[in-house]
């Protein structure tokens, strides 16, 4: 049964088909931080030292002066971090010496952490920022540290997951989805128990897992909620995820995604990893892989210039992306006027005409914008916008989850078309993107 409603079109296609114009709003009037750290978990014997690798990249228009590491708020004992060649991972410089990161560069580091006292297993947050100003906002799984010390010897389960796009998250289509699981235990043996959850998020998924043969990926056992394993020092065992999603799965990696633990004989977890989770209905209208890789691909570009005007195309897998317009920066303003072209981007066409403005206002960031336009997809005919504004106040900006996660994104004006041979016609007055129920009540259907 096709179960569409309004709020899934929405909620699917306008992440895609608007965050071009959204943050196409011409370079960001200051320095902005993104990290992640791998592995995702260590365990330590009290006074022994673990290292991990992080990445650190500046995604805004001004450099980023004076970037340090800082150490967990929870860890007694000792921390430093020093840059590394990302290449060969070996270290370069000196340790904890300021690093001044120029737009669009990243930087790889080594941390050491000594922890001097009993930690139980917490997940413990690093501080990326810089004197400038610029700093990384800690997300669970991706720059977060699952740190734990004894003062004994346990184990150190190191994990690395791989997806079947091998971009770290899990895609489900409709249905069922699976990703696979390398381990090796740099510490003492015990039997461990493996697990995997959502972490306390709630998502329409069942998860199970099973250990397997690292030769052929094949099952030891019957997939079930957990397994037990014996693993003695220096071994490396390897295992498969399965999930099962009963509904939509938003693609929002900061917060939809599966983590995997594992447990100690004491009931401490010593080791973990997490991957994101999306589930794209067939049935909701969406746009091909393709054309939502171009789209970010011409908004990296855009965001990237450091110009007053815009002039961009974007191959898509078939078809383009044109952008033209010009922007207009003065001092935390910045404002764009463009028309957006799809050029038969794998399947859409239509034209997209927006005026945007983006105001940094101190740590925050203030967007307003008026779209108007149409444009066709594979599963729609048409879809007309008109005087769509939408308003939010942000932590950050330049991606999608900054966007379309967990803001408080609100929408106005006239969305109308034909997809999946029915037609809609949505008057929204300040809707809130997260609720669906709200926008589906600002929608009428017919077939």
């Amino acid at each position: 049964m096709n179960t569409t409603t309004p709020a899934h079109l929405i909620r699917k296609m306008l992440p895609s088909l608007l965050a071009i114009v959204v943050c196409a709003t011409g370079p960001l009037a200051h320095a902005q931080l993104v990290a992640a750290v791998l592995p995702s978990s260590r365990s330590a014997e009290v006074g022994g030292t673990v290292t991990v690798f992080a990445t650190v990249i500046n995604g805004g228009a001004e450099a980023a002066t004076g970037c340090s590491i800082g150490a967990p708020e929870e860890l007694v004992g000792n921390f430093s971090f020093q840059t590394t060649d990302p290449v060969t991972n070996l270290p370069t410089g000196v340790a904890n010496a300021l690093v001044d990161l120029a737009p669009g560069v990243a930087q790889s580091f080594v941390l050491s952490l000594t922890p001097m006292a009993i930690l139980d297993s917490l997940d413990a947050s690093f501080s990326f920022s810089c004197t400038s100003g610029a700093m990384a906002q800690p997300i669970s799984g991706v720059n977060t540290l699952l740190l734990s010390a004894s003062d004994t010897p346990v184990v150190d389960i190191i994990a690395l997951a791989a997806t079947a796009a091998n971009n770290g998250v899990l895609g489900i289509n409709n249905s069922a989805g699976a990703f696979s699981l390398a381990t090796v235990n740099l510490g003492a043996g015990d039997t461990v128990t493996v697990n995997a959850d959502t972490g306390g998020v709630d998502l329409p998924v069942v998860l199970s897992l099973c250990e397997t043969n690292p030769a052929t990926g094949a099952c030891l056992a019957s997939p079930g909620e957990s397994v037990q394993v014996e693993v003695v020092s220096g071994a490396t065992p390897t295992f498969s995820i399965f999930s099962s999603a009963t509904d939509a799965i938003a693609n929002d990696p900061a917060i939809n995604r599966v983590f995997i633990s594992f447990v100690d004989s004491n009931g401490i977890v010593r080791g973990g990893t997490s991957v994101g989770i999306e589930n794209e209905l067939d049935f909701e209208s969406s746009l091909t892989e393709g054309a939502f890789d171009a789209i970010f691909s011409t908004l990296a570009n855009i965001n990237s210039m450091a110009s007053d005007s815009i002039d961009t195309t974007t191959p898509c897998t078939t078809g383009q992306i044109v952008s033209v317009g010009t922007v207009d920066t003065s001092g935390d303003v910045s404002t764009t006027t463009q028309i957006v072209t799809f050029d038969n981007c794998d399947g859409v066409i239509g034209q997209i005409e927006s005026v945007a403005t983006i105001e940094t206002i101190g740590d925050s960031i203030s967007l307003n914008q008026v779209q108007n336009g149409s444009f066709s997809t594979p599963e729609c005919a048409v879809v007309s916008f008109s005087e769509l504004r939408f308003q939010a106040v942000l932590d950050t900006l330049g991606s999608q989850e900054d966007l379309f996660g967990d803001s408080a994104l609100g929408i106005s004006g006239e969305i109308s078309g034909v997809c999946e041979g029915q037609n809609f016609s949505c008057v929204l007055d300040d809707a809130s993107f997260s609720d669906e129920a709200e926008l589906d009540d600002s929608c009428s259907v017919s077939p």
